[in-house]
């Protein structure tokens, strides 16, 4: 698993509105998608990824 839970993550897909925001992965679902935690406007918020939008922190 290229993404374990806990691991520390950076947005590097130039598209998404998180671009160069980094994150607390906290889960992969069933389909694959990586569910990070991103802290946003103070608070820390579950937002779901495509492996191919992140890189290891």
């Amino acid at each position: 698993m290229r993404y374990p839970a806990g691991s520390s993550v950076f947005v590097t897909d130039w598209v998404s509105p998180f671009a160069t925001f980094g994150g607390i992965v906290e889960e992969i679902t069933k389909a694959g998608r990586v569910v990070a935690l991103m802290e946003l406007f103070g608070r820390m918020t579950p937002v779901e990824f495509e492996p191919k939008q992140l890189t290891p922190a």
